[in-house]
């Protein structure tokens, strides 16, 4: 991802994220990728972490409760299969859809599984 991916809409006064436009894995695409954003999010680029996303970004610097990023992280939680649906019923080959659901486990596993740093 690049930041020119990412837009916020202010309506009522309020600046919320723009609904995703644009997005695609190069994580599948390119045989050995060395960065999952071109954004640098904690001082990283590869392996974000929970404490990057969510204790980083989201409270440090976004200033989301932790009752908003709680009902953030269930969402998101809740949607894991719908992904892996999506995932499924694409036009990428079997082998594409393998890796895409890879990353996507993996990428789960960091926010939901307590990393060791």
């Amino acid at each position: 991802m690049h930041l020119k991916n990412y837009s916020l809409i202010k309506h009522d006064n309020i600046w919320k994220l723009a609904p995703a436009y644009d997005f695609l894995s190069t994580t599948i695409a390119l045989q050995y990728p060395e960065e999952e954003s071109a954004l640098p999010i904690n001082g990283r680029k590869n392996k974000f972490r929970r404490e990057d996303l969510v204790d980083y970004l989201a409270i440090d610097h976004l200033k989301l409760t932790p009752k908003i990023v709680g009902a953030i992280m269930a969402e998101l939680e809740a949607q894991r299969y719908t992904f892996i649906d999506l995932i499924a019923r694409s036009y990428l080959t079997e082998q594409m859809k393998d890796a895409y659901v890879k990353v996507l486990n993996e990428r789960y596993n960091r926010l939901y599984v307590a990393s060791d740093g």
